[in-house]
């Protein structure tokens, strides 16, 4: 349920009717993705990585358990965490890296 879970957080960040057009899906998310629809997940991701980066920091900035640098960081690693299946290293690393840029001036 939690590979689903993700998928529907990525939805919402990236655009369900956006990421069903290009995974092939006609209905409902389903439970679990294909190799090839993992790949074009990750290639969606790519094309939109800063939308990710955005709506990472504006989460973090709306959770109240984020007070500081540290705490959002932390907060990212946990959704990241939680994208696992979906998200190449490569394209963590970059999401690190944009929220990084921009938690470094929390205070």
């Amino acid at each position: 349920m939690a590979h689903r879970q993700a998928l529907q957080q990525l939805a919402r960040i990236l655009g369900r009717q956006r990421l069903a057009q290009r995974l092939g899906l006609p209905g409902p998310l389903p439970d679990r993705l294909t190799p090839d629809q993992v790949t074009a997940l990750q290639a969606l991701v790519e094309e939109h990585i800063q939308e990710l980066v955005q709506a990472m920091l504006e989460e973090a900035a709306a959770c109240d358990d984020v007070i500081d640098a540290a705490s959002a960081l932390a907060y990212l690693d946990d959704r990241l965490a939680f994208w696992e299946s979906f998200l190449s290293e490569g394209q963590k690393e970059r999401i690190r890296v944009g929220f990084r840029a921009y938690a470094s001036r929390w205070q």
